[in-house]
């Protein structure tokens, strides 16, 4: 009879609005958009809370360093909110963590114009950062979970830029189809990951917090 026997498993009303109604030809392959932003500005807000309160709590600017903590923060936010299972996000975390601790690293020690930044004293420093970082990172993505990004929102997505390049359909009509229909489904999933991201950060200010107090 060619009709579809099971409903997509999806929240709206019209179930099939992720791929504009037409779920045999608009797979659905990576559900990642509006949500990642959302994930991004919490995670990059978060993290730069928690630099601000440990450069508070050790007696240093309270900006320092907050630049390369707020765009860390927003990576793993994004990644947060994106469908990736509970290994990639210990991964990908391990990774940005790693590679923010090395930046700021290199960023202190580039302050102080008597040291090269190749000394072997150096070098043991950033190496120190780089694996504390990944450390921590690794930890933070373990409490925050997978991902809660959905598989119904990347082609959504492209579903909005065939409808816009498809001759007789407005742009405008084609935006608020989509934004009334799949934004809602985005901001949802962004909303979700808000929770696991907050948790997420409580490693990093532990840590800071008892490194501040050992010194």
């Amino acid at each position: 009879m060619g009709r579809f026997l099971t409903r997509d498993k999806n929240t709206e009303v019209n179930l099939y609005a992720y791929c504009e109604n037409n779920p045999v030809i608009r797979i659905d392959e990576d559900g990642e958009f509006w949500n990642l932003l959302i994930g991004a500005g919490a995670g990059a807000l978060i993290s730069g809370g928690v630099t601000m309160a440990v450069n508070i709590s050790q007696g240093k600017a309270w900006h320092e360093g907050i630049g390369i903590a707020m765009a860390s923060g927003a990576i793993t936010g994004a990644l947060a909110a994106s469908g990736v299972g509970l290994s990639g996000q210990i991964i990908g975390n391990a990774l940005i963590g790693g590679m923010g601790s090395g930046l700021s690293a290199i960023s202190d020690i580039k302050k102080d114009k008597s040291k090269r930044l190749t000394s072997r004293e150096n070098l043991s420093k950033i190496a120190s950062n780089i694996t504390t970082g990944a450390v921590i990172g690794a930890v933070s993505g373990y409490i925050g979970g997978a991902g809660t990004g959905t598989r119904h929102l990347s082609s959504a997505r492209k579903g909005l830029i065939k409808s816009v390049t498809k001759a007789g359909k407005p742009f405008k009509k084609a935006l608020k189809y989509y934004m009334s229909q799949i934004a809602k489904v985005s901001v949802r999933s962004g909303k979700k990951s808000l929770l696991p991201i907050a948790k997420a950060g409580i490693p990093a200010l532990a840590y800071g917090l008892w490194y501040g107090y050992k010194k």
